[in-house]
Parts: C-alpha cells; structure tokens; sequence
C-alpha cells in the first residue's frame, strides 16, 4: 500500500472522527492441499461509517448469475474465445472524494491520500466509477439493465464485459 501512496501518518486530532483497522489473515493452498502461500490484508472497519454523514454516496451495482449465463452462452453461440480476470488490490487504485483517518497506532493516525481502502463504505463505488470511466473511454457502453454488463461493438466484433466486484469474465 505504501508504493500505491495510498496513506500517509499524520498527527492525531482528537475532533477527527477515525476508522478502526483489523488485519485478516487467510492461507492459500495448492490443489493437492499444501500450502501454496500466507496472505494478509490490512482493511479499515467501515462498519463504523455512517452513511450521509462519514461518507456520501455507497452504492454500486453488482452483476448477477443471469447475466453471467447470457454472456456464456452467447459466447458459446459464437465460438469466442472466454477469459476471466482479477484485478488485484483493486480499491487501492479507486479515488476517494472524503477525507479518511485509519486509527492504527496511540499518536499517530494514518490520513488516506485520496484512495480507497477495502471495507470502507464507499470502496465498491469508488472502484466501480474508476472501472466504469476507464471501459467508458475505451468505447464500451453499459447496458441500461444491467450496468456491470459491458458491451464493445467494431464493425462486426464484439466484446463483453462482465464484472462482479473485482473480478471479471471478457467475451
């Protein structure tokens, strides 16, 4: 998080309203079930935001399975070629419009540089926004029922995007 500048330690206000933190751990194994790596994500408990007040707008669409379904099979219909992704640390790339303090140490507080962090309220939305302007300007369109559903028209070819979350599948 420090080479994606997303904080920075600033001195403690006690007026400042901040965020706790917790780490979570997690073990990734390989097929056979020896341990392929240990994980560990820092994450802000945004349980404690209040919407309207901490933080504005939070809403962000999701996909759902029936779309998901649509776009296999038209793209089985079609013979194209299926890809899926995830795009790691993805709300450490998504702008934040709030100020946000982090609470982890007795006299010192980290400031979020205008990034989001995972578990703040307003994290799905800032990463959606970021993800819907960047497919936007490369000339997808969302559909109107479904706005984690990106389409891409050229001519005769087509790409569809489907986006849950941080993770997707292009058609």
């Amino acid at each position: 998080m420090a080479l994606r500048d997303v904080w920075e330690v600033v001195e403690k206000d006690r007026t400042v309203k901040t965020i706790r933190h917790c780490w979570v751990f997690n073990i990734k194994h390989h097929a056979n079930g020896t341990i392929e790596k240990f994980k560990a994500c820092f994450v802000a408990t945004g349980d404690c935001q209040r919407p309207g007040v901490d933080c504005t707008k939070t809403y962000a669409p999701t996909t759902s399975l029936m779309s998901l379904h649509l776009v296999l099979a038209h793209a089985i219909c079609n013979n194209w070629a299926l890809s899926s992704f995830d795009v790691s640390g993805a709300y450490l790339y998504s702008p934040v419009k709030e100020t946000v303090f982090i609470e982890p140490l007795t006299y010192f507080c980290l400031q979020l540089k205008g990034k989001a962090l995972y578990v703040i309220r307003q994290v799905w939305r800032c990463w959606w926004i970021l993800l819907s302007d960047i497919l936007t300007q490369m000339g997808f369109a969302a559909m109107e029922v479904n706005p984690s559903l990106y389409i891409f028209h050229s001519g005769e070819d087509t790409i569809a995007i489907w986006i849950h979350v941080e993770n997707g599948i292009v058609a």
